[in-house]
């Protein structure tokens, strides 16, 4: 599926639709004041509440001594025909940026230099997403939701092969009609 066929193909639909497209990161928001991440419980992974040394989480309602960082990232992918914005939770963070999100945290206190250059490396990669979308509502105006379920990145040697292997299978074809 093409990234300009998504928009199409939710707005013909009341349903969420899952595809598998392949497309390069070319933005990931990265606010320094509102990191890409959240403070999360580390029995439930629900949102948590505190500072250093003592983490509340109202879903297990209890205390921690420590909280884990989660991804809540938010880029654009785009191929030739367009481009689109998808949410990525943590697992899906974790493939783009290729770090956890605790390590993202260590870098943003102790090196912006290197926490910046973490989200260019991750820029213009190329990933196979398989997201879900569904138009929501949003201030009286209908829009596309995008979520990565999984972003595996492209290997070019295993593409080409693949490529190569079907062009075979092609070439036998047509010399096999004539």
């Amino acid at each position: 599926l093409s990234v300009d066929e998504i928009e199409e193909l939710v707005n013909s639909s009341s349903e969420p639709i899952l595809f598998q497209t392949r497309a390069s990161v070319v933005y990931i928001n990265r606010n320094k004041d509102k990191p890409p991440y959240y403070t999360a419980c580390p029995t439930c992974n629900k949102k948590v509440n505190g500072s250093d040394g003592a983490w509340m989480c109202e879903g297990c309602n209890k205390e921690y001594p420590n909280c884990e960082k989660r991804y809540l990232l938010r880029i654009a992918m785009a191929d030739a025909t367009g481009s689109q914005f998808i949410n990525c939770f943590n697992k899906q963070g974790e493939q783009i940026l290729g770090k956890t999100a605790n390590e993202i945290g260590d870098l943003l206190a102790t090196n912006e230099k290197e926490f910046d250059q973490v989200f260019k490396d991750a820029q213009f990669k190329e990933f196979k997403f398989i997201c879900k979308a569904q138009q929501d509502e949003y201030q009286g105006q209908f829009r596309t939701r995008c979520i990565a379920l999984r972003a595996d990145e492209v290997d070019p040697e295993t593409e080409s092969e693949k490529l190569l292997e079907r062009i075979g299978k092609y070439l036998e074809l047509e010399n096999a009609k004539n």
